[in-house]
């Protein structure tokens, strides 16, 4: 597959979603494929999870990727999914009954494993391609075990919300694994499980490692760039680039393309259950909601000279939320 492809994950929403929750909002999993230089959009597959999902009004969305190669390591909330890119085609499915509302996978070196971002049990798990657990860690001070049963199936739970860390990307340094926790707005690592990357503007997500740095996004659209030790290095508001009385809608999704040009997801704004994720919207701009928002898409910004290069809507390719970019 030639390099000038862009693939994103996310989700086409029911009709009646902003009278949802998150947890039953999505009615298809949907992958898309963008060729970045015709900005031409194709479907590249749809998803519905299957029948260890939640019995009722289930849904379905694809968290964030990662690529390896010719294959896509896609998610749901409750399984691993390979897609064999050249195929255009998912051929494996990974999934254990801990598994509730996973966000991100990320192969180890060797492709015999796969660490989760296990969001729902606010832990990071590493299980065999067969799905055996290989390893598994807590993202809170609280210990896993002392809040959930070992015994549930959590692939037939709604949501464990309010979660307590939301642990939500994985990313390698060097051999080292690290998580992103959106509560606490840094990212830690596996094994010590203390702060590496302190984000504190606001909260969290990616981690994405390029050209020996890491690359992140906050919900409020703020670019937060670290050397690979966690020194911050630079701090870039996209509302000072792409902003008017609206919110740029929630910045989640970054894949860099140099050092100061990157690609950014913002999903479209809508009503939530949890307004206090919505507290960084503020005064002044419109209703939030389907109201005057800006629709789901993809830009390509120019950090150095401060510019929106590129712009791709997704709302007509049936794409309402957007967790990555790979």
């Amino acid at each position: 597959m030639a390099e000038n492809i862009l693939y994103l994950t996310g989700g086409q929403q029911r009709k009646n979603a902003d009278k949802l929750e998150e947890w039953n909002a999505f009615q298809t999993a949907r992958l898309l494929a963008v060729n970045t230089d015709t900005l031409k959009v194709e479907k590249a597959v749809d998803y519905k999870g299957p029948d260890n999902r939640v019995p009722d009004f289930p849904s379905h969305v694809f968290k964030a990727a990662h690529r390896k190669g010719d294959t896509l390591y896609l998610c749901t909330q409750t399984e691993v999914l390979l897609f064999d890119i050249k195929k255009q085609a998912i051929t494996r499915s990974i999934s254990h009954p801990w598994m509730n509302d996973v966000h991100h996978v990320l192969p180890d070196a060797t492709g015999d494993h796969v660490y989760v971002a296990n969001t729902g049990l606010d832990q990071i798990l590493k299980l065999t391609i067969s799905g055996q657990i290989a390893g598994e860690w807590n993202s809170c001070e609280i210990p896993t075990w002392d809040r959930f049963d070992r015994d549930t199936d959590y692939r037939r739970i709604e949501s464990t919300k309010p979660h307590t860390a939301h642990p939500n990307f994985l990313f390698d340094v060097n051999g080292s694994i690290f998580v992103s926790r959106f509560q606490q707005k840094d990212a830690i690592a596996l094994e010590t499980a203390q702060p590496v990357f302190n984000i504190a503007h606001n909260y969290i997500h990616d981690g994405v490692p390029y050209n020996g740095r890491i690359y992140f996004t906050t919900v409020d659209g703020r670019i937060c760039i670290f050397e690979q030790d966690g020194t911050p290095l630079r701090t870039v508001d996209l509302n000072e680039i792409d902003r008017d009385e609206r919110s740029l809608g929630w910045c989640r999704g970054i894949y860099p393309v140099s050092d100061d040009l990157a690609w950014i997801g913002f999903s479209r704004l809508r009503h939530s259950k949890f307004k206090e994720n919505l507290s960084w919207i503020k005064h002044g701009f419109k209703k939030v909601g389907n109201y005057n928002t800006l629709p789901t898409r993809i830009v390509l910004y120019d950090m150095k000279e401060m510019k929106k290069r590129e712009e791709v809507d997704l709302e007509p390719h049936g794409l309402n939320a957007i967790f990555s970019i790979v």
